[in-house]
């Protein structure tokens, strides 16, 4: 259970900290939300790219 919670943590950093980056973006930049819906989407394809390569990490190493 540890290593799925670890991956779930993972997922919710990694789309966490890139929509941060779109929100800091807006703020700098006056064109909220755009950059906060860009990187947010962008950060939730990344958090599942972490998970898929991840779990088919996990798959290999039980099919020698």
């Amino acid at each position: 259970m540890g290593r799925y919670m670890a991956v779930g943590i993972q997922m919710v950093v990694v789309t966490a900290v890139i929509a941060g980056i779109g929100y800091w973006l807006d703020q700098r930049t006056g064109k909220a939300p755009l950059f906060l819906i860009v990187f947010f989407l962008l950060g939730s394809f990344g958090g599942v790219a972490v998970v898929w390569r991840t779990l088919a990490a996990k798959d290999d190493t039980k099919h020698p």
